[in-house]
């Protein structure tokens, strides 16, 4: 009824089946906590896309559409040396394209300064 590639076939699946049923698993492993990584800084690109939330949040809350919020290209963030005198800790440049307030799309570019807990403390235009 049945050919030989078929009992050869259901005789290995059957033994697979034991072989599974039969074999002790190992108890599932748990992740131990390792020593604390490098500390990564307050105000950073992101390795996605390059932008920085702080600035991208200031936008969104500052913008006159919000959801018309498209950037462009983003700066590396610059950590002003410590022991510098000025107010901010950290500088970004964004250009980015949004809304006005005639609903006309603008292409803009900033300068965001930060302060070292990344609140954006000044925001100038870029010539």
């Amino acid at each position: 009824m049945y050919g030989c590639g078929t009992a050869i076939v259901l005789i290995f699946l059957v033994s697979f089946i034991f072989s599974k049923c039969d074999s002790k698993s190992s108890p599932p492993t748990v992740a131990t906590p390792s020593a604390p990584s490098a500390q990564v800084a307050v105000v950073s690109n992101s390795a996605w896309d390059g932008s920085v939330y702080q600035v991208e949040r200031w936008l969104k809350d500052n913008l006159k559409d919000p959801d018309s919020f498209k950037a462009i290209e983003w700066s590396p963030v610059v950590e002003v040396p410590p022991g510098s005198s000025l107010p901010h800790k950290f500088i970004v440049r964004c250009k980015y394209r949004a809304k006005n307030s005639f609903g006309g799309y603008v292409i803009e570019q900033k300068m965001f300064y930060l302060d070292s807990e990344g609140n954006v403390v000044n925001v100038q235009a870029y010539p």
